[in-house]
């Protein structure tokens, strides 16, 4: 029953959630507030419609696909890479809260939202290690341990 009602809440009130998520990824990263809002906002709801299909059992790829889409073209914008993270990591909680505001049980808003985290969670750092593959940039000379043995590092005395 838990997707269900997370499939309903997320359906009724997806206008509030889009314009949620615009606020607060705007005031957690105000490099968003240079795109224009009602095209976010677009872009949000196209998000969440891939998110009801999801809901609906029509398989994760196509909004996989579409979020690592809206992340790149949103890079070559301009966009850091912390407030693309900002982004995707501000959804769950305005999805929370809304779930809370409109179910008139709590019980069933927690369940609704636990059903829709427990795949999101995951989905999302599946999407993030897309994102940006791991790629090991440091150098031997780079690591704090190197510095130590050839000197280069000082350090910092504390008294207690």
């Amino acid at each position: 029953m838990s997707i269900e009602d997370a499939r309903r809440l997320v359906k009724a009130h997806k206008d509030e959630i889009a314009v949620a998520i615009r606020a607060q990824t705007t005031l957690l990263a105000p490099e968003y507030a240079n795109i224009d809002p009602e095209a976010r906002k677009a872009s949000i709801l196209n998000v969440i419609d891939a998110l009801e299909r999801v809901l609906n059992g029509q398989g994760k790829a196509a909004l996989f696909r579409l979020v690592l889409d809206l992340a790149q073209l949103r890079k070559m914008t301009g966009l850091s890479e912390p407030a693309l993270m900002i982004s995707m990591f501000s959804y769950m909680p305005v999805v929370r809260r809304v779930f809370k505001r409109h179910e008139p049980d709590l019980a069933t808003a927690t369940a609704a939202f636990d059903a829709l985290e427990s795949w999101a969670l995951p989905l999302m750092a599946e999407i993030v290690r897309s994102m940006f593959p791991e790629e090991d940039d440091l150098s031997e000379a780079d690591t704090i341990s190197d510095g130590h043995r050839r000197g280069n590092i000082t350090p910092v005395p504390f008294d207690v």
